[in-house]
């Protein structure tokens, strides 16, 4: 059977969860990442650790699925990531 992969990415963890398309369970991982605070009164992130995270979660519930479907992913910051001409994401993401 089809099954659905639902992805959250907020600001202090990412959520993943895996639905059969009839609307059962299949199972919900999740990771975090840490705040870096190089200054007193300004947080931000390092893109890559999103990412790591959501590669962690999606391979702990792809690991038991033979068979994919879809991904919806969400986020709740809307964000412009510096990047280099190799696609390399060069600065932090503030918060």
């Amino acid at each position: 059977m089809r099954s659905l992969l639902g992805i959250d990415l907020g600001t202090q963890s990412v959520k993943a969860v895996l639905l059969r398309e009839d609307g059962h369970l299949l199972g919900i991982s999740s990771g975090s990442y840490p705040i870096l605070t190089p200054v007193i009164g300004h947080a931000e992130q390092a893109p890559s650790s999103w990412w790591q995270a959501v590669i962690d979660c999606i391979k702990n519930l792809l690991a038991e699925v033979n068979d994919k479907y879809g991904t919806y992913f969400s986020h709740i910051l809307q964000k412009l990531l510096e990047h280099n001409p190799n696609n390399r994401v060069i600065s932090s993401s503030d918060l």
